[in-house]
Order: structure tokens, then sequence, then C-alpha cells
């Protein structure tokens, strides 16, 4: 590859970026719009999809200016989208058809061609241009630590994906992982023979602080005062009422909840996204009506 190969794959890899960005907005839009739950357009509607598109777009923005670093990274965060994918229960091949599949490995091709274009272009320009200047160290005390921050981002999200770490919404008990249900029952939370309806965790992991129910109980757990976890179970046959007490702002702020039983009385919250709160209400009254 020459030196105008060289530039040539890096604005094909532009393109492709751009491309990337576009598809995946017009599909939080349809998805968003069309408030879908299920399937890849369920998959769409979160808010996460802008930190996908924003880290997109700023890698696009590197190859345009041939970073090598941001091309490389560009094709190592692609390659995992089939990876988050399979975990969160998709087949790309059944998900998009053949034909998109086959588009998929052609963007795939322009990232490796931009990342081995942005790589020629700096051998071929320190080997002929005698005032070839090495990257700025500006990068070194900005361009990493973002680059850091970025990286960990998508961690996070990966992690989330996988079930190491709880959404940020009500979750059914299929979507949750094993490895939650392993943290719920490890803490005493949930016993093995429980099987989760819904949940939602409003701390950072599984078994920190949340509400859940189960086929018999409402199940409440938070840290106390020293730091440890109070596990409150109420069997549905107990709960006589449940009220709502303050609405939640969307993504801002939590729905706040109130129940009496024979023994207690008490609050718990729950997330407004995707109507999460009204599902796990839902059934909460299903369950204690029916008892």
């Amino acid at each position: 590859m020459n030196r105008e190969g060289a530039i040539k794959a890096t604005r094909q890899g532009v393109i492709a970026g751009v491309f990337v960005c576009t598809i995946t907005l017009i599909s939080f839009i349809i998805g968003y719009l069309g408030n879908y739950s299920e399937g890849i357009l369920g998959y769409y509607n979160d808010p996460w999809i802008f930190i996908d598109i924003v880290l997109v777009l700023l890698l696009t923005f590197g190859i345009y200016k041939r970073s090598r670093a941001a091309s490389i990274v560009m094709v190592v965060l692609y390659l995992l989208t089939p990876v988050i994918f399979y975990f969160e229960g998709y087949s790309l091949g059944a998900m998009r058809g053949i034909t998109s599949t086959i588009l998929a490995l052609i963007i795939l091709w322009f990232f490796l061609k931009a990342a081995q274009g942005a790589i020629v272009f700096h051998r071929i320009e320190k080997a002929e241009n005698p005032n070839y200047k090495k990257t700025s160290k500006i990068w070194y005390y900005v361009g990493i630590p973002i680059g850091a921050i970025l990286m960990g981002l998508v961690a996070l999200g990966g992690a989330i994906t996988v079930g190491y770490l709880p959404d940020t919404f009500v979750q059914s008990g299929d979507e949750i992982s094993e490895f939650a249900y392993s943290s719920l029952i490890d803490a005493q939370i949930i016993s093995e023979v429980d099987k989760v309806k819904y949940i939602y965790v409003d701390g950072m992991t599984w078994a920190v602080s949340g509400q859940l129910l189960t086929q018999d109980s409402l199940v409440l757990y938070y840290p106390d005062d020293d730091g440890s976890l109070e596990v409150f179970v109420m069997p549905y046959e107990s709960i006589t009422k449940v009220s709502l007490e303050q609405m939640g702002d969307g993504w801002l702020s939590d729905s706040v909840y109130s129940f009496e039983s024979f023994d207690t009385n008490g609050t718990f919250l729950l997330s407004t996204e995707d109507g999460g709160d009204a599902k796990f209400i839902a059934e909460l009254n299903r369950m204690t009506d029916s008892n």
C-alpha cells in the first residue's frame, strides 16, 4: 500500500464510521418512537446507545486524523458487537439476514483497511518526511485518559450486557443472568428454589440494594447504618395495600411505592424506564389479589 492508498483507506474508514453512527441513531429513533421492548429494536431503545454513538464518532474523527490508535480501537469495538449480541440472545444471521450480515462484514473490512492505512501512512511519513512529527505529548496527557474513560464505559456496558452488573431498569427473571441468581443466593436474599419474576436493583451490584418479586414474596434488601445487608421478605398473603407515593421522572428519578402488611410497612423504589414499574406493580397486585 502506497501513500495514496493509505489516505484512501482512511477516508473509506471515515465513511464507514459515519454510516455505522447513522444506522445506530436511526435504529434508536425507531425503537424509541415505537416503544419497542423486545427484539433488536428493543435492544436499541436504550439511552446507553448514545454512548456507543459518541464513542464511534470520536473514533471516526480519529480515523479522519489518521490516528493508528483510533483505527485499531474501532476494529476491536466492531468485533465486540457480535459477542455482545450473542450474550443478549441475538443471532447475527437470524437477526439481520444474509444481506445485512454481508454488509456488516464489508464495514469491518473498511475498518481493517483504515487501520492498515493509518499505520502505513505514518510509516511512509516517518521514512520520507524529514519534518515528520511524532505524536504530540498532549495525546498522552489528554488522549490517553479520555481513551481510558471511554474504554471503561465500554467495559461497564459489556459487564451489564453479559449480566455481571444489573441494568438501570426493572428486569424480568428471564432477563437476568445465572451470575445474578448466584449473587442473590450467596447473599441469602433468595433461596435456591426461588424464581425471580421481576427485579429492580438500585445499587451498583446485584446484592447491594434492590427489590424483587419471587413466586411467593416481595423481597426488599438494602444496607443498614453499619453496612450490613438487611433482607425483608413479605409473603403476598400478608400484604394488605400497595400505593404510589411519588411518580418518577423518567431516567432522572425512580418512582416511590409504599406497602402495608400485617407485620410492617415501608417503601421501595422502581425505575419507570420502559414501563418497568407498571409491570412490577401489576404482577405484585396480581399475586396479592390471588392470595
